[in-house]
């Protein structure tokens, strides 16, 4: 099941289901609100804007029925998430599939937000969209942000398929606190790395391996199947958290099924 195309600049709803980012970082999630504006998209936040609540934006309840209320609100065509975080999986009970069913919706995010994009795609069928947020995406300074929006907007206006996923020619690794960046980040030249070559074709599914590990096995994991093509990323994590995450993979069978692994 899909999403409509978006037709003309469409409303994004914006969700929290994890960390505080609005409230936090402040600087860098209005730019990126801001940026979305200046492209002709209307935004609307959630109930959750601006609230924190320690580690997350509320509580698991709260959480979940914002992302709910986004989702009932016939004028809005996207919801994106504000940022990742380390909690999606708890509101995952919570969120109206039914719903979700008989009315679509583009829904976008990654990183942690992993969690609530498998389990509705395994508790629906739609194809959701691992892709930018407000706060890390958008927020940040050209070029890399006017990158990302290149590939976003084509995505929700639709694409043709076959599609041919250009290399980008640049990469960043840079830190630059989000509260005083005022310049663009250091760019370094871009170079795909192929561990094994060939050519292969599947369903392509996965997202960020750490936030799998928290809903793994349980009805909001959808299967793996034979030759699926895995997708997985991660950051900040050391050579012992790889192995265990990589390991898990390995025992639950999932390296002997895929046709391939980016």
């Amino acid at each position: 099941m899909k999403a409509s195309r978006i037709k003309g600049k469409a409303t994004i709803g914006v969700c929290s289901p994890s960390f505080p980012i609005s409230a936090t970082e402040p600087i860098r999630y209005e730019r990126g609100i801001k940026y979305l504006e200046n492209k002709g998209f209307q935004v609307k936040n959630g109930f959750l804007y601006k609230k924190n609540d320690f580690y997350r934006s509320g509580t698991i309840k709260e959480r979940a029925a914002e992302f709910n209320d986004l989702l009932y609100d016939e004028n809005i065509q996207i919801i994106m998430t504000s940022i990742g975080g380390n909690n999606t999986n708890s509101i995952l009970p919570y969120i109206d599939y039914e719903y979700i069913k008989k009315h679509p919706k583009i829904i976008i995010g990654f990183s942690d937000i992993t969690a609530l994009l498998l389990a509705i795609y395994a508790k629906t069928g739609l194809v959701t969209f691992y892709g930018p947020d407000i706060a890390s995406s958008f927020g940040e300074l050209p070029p890399f942000v006017d990158w990302t929006f290149e590939s976003f907007n084509a995505f929700v206006n639709g694409i043709s398929v076959p599609y041919n996923y250009e290399m980008p020619i640049a990469w960043t690794e840079e830190f630059i606190d989000w509260s005083e960046q005022d310049r663009a980040k250091k760019q370094y030249s871009n170079q795909w790395v192929c561990v094994k070559q060939g050519t292969c074709q599947g369903r392509l599914i996965g997202g960020n391996l750490n936030t799998m590990e928290g809903f793994f096995g349980t009805e909001y994991m959808p299967t793996i199947n034979k030759g699926d093509i895995l997708f997985i990323e991660d950051a900040e994590k050391d050579a012992y958290t790889i192995e265990r995450s990589f390991s898990l993979l390995k025992l639950a069978g999932v390296f002997d099924k895929v046709n391939g692994i980016i």
